[in-house]
């Protein structure tokens, strides 16, 4: 066979449901151009990375979400109840996996999770908290000795990479001891927000 040197290759724009260079047995698959200097790949006919003129790599479809407490859960814990951190209201959910305080894994990946709680109406006998982030592989949790029993608002966070399967769940804890009974307010606001969920897919 002869060999053939072409100097240059010139598609016509494409888009997301017809990309310009495509696959003959997987035509919604393939690159295109969005605009000046703005590459994108597409997967199922839909956008799934976009990389602008100065670098910026976006991931439209990439897990990632939002949430936080709107308002105060009272008497939630104080004399050992581990209770799980209502989340009741969505920033944002990137792929619609966050749903009742917790998080479904679509895939199997690494996710960055991260867990914020502020606490209220602690008692002279608080002496131990913690936060927790409960996945269906591991649970993590963050400790606190001795409590401050003189601050209106208290607040704790747990960070993790955290490993989940397909359809594995992770949630929120919290935790107060050592009070006679479970008087410890959860606390919540539209803004600012002060217990909130965070996490993505990074891996």
């Amino acid at each position: 066979a002869n060999d053939v040197t072409f100097n240059r290759v010139i598609v016509t724009d494409g888009s997301a449901a017809a990309p310009a260079i495509t696959f003959s047995g997987d035509t919604n698959l393939g690159i295109y151009r969005i605009g000046a200097d703005n590459l994108a790949i597409a997967a199922a006919g839909a956008r799934v990375l976009d990389i602008s003129a100065a670098g910026e790599i976006i991931t439209p479809l990439q897990p990632a979400f939002l949430a936080f407490n709107s308002a105060d859960d009272t008497n939630q814990t104080g004399n050992g109840a581990d209770v799980t951190i209502d989340f009741d209201t969505e920033v944002f959910d990137q792929g619609g996996d966050f749903a009742a305080d917790t998080l479904t894994a679509p895939v199997t990946g690494r996710y960055r999770l991260s867990v914020t709680v502020a606490g209220q109406n602690f008692g002279a006998g608080t002496n131990i908290g913690s936060v927790k982030i409960v996945t269906s592989n591991r649970t993590y949790v963050v400790i606190k000795n001795s409590l401050p029993i003189t601050n209106v608002l208290d607040s704790m966070t747990i960070s993790v990479l955290a490993d989940m399967d397909a359809a594995d769940t992770a949630s929120g804890g919290y935790q107060v001891t050592g009070m006679a009974g479970d008087t410890v307010t959860i606390d919540g606001s539209t803004t600012p927000h002060y217990t909130t969920f965070s996490g993505e897919l990074v891996a």
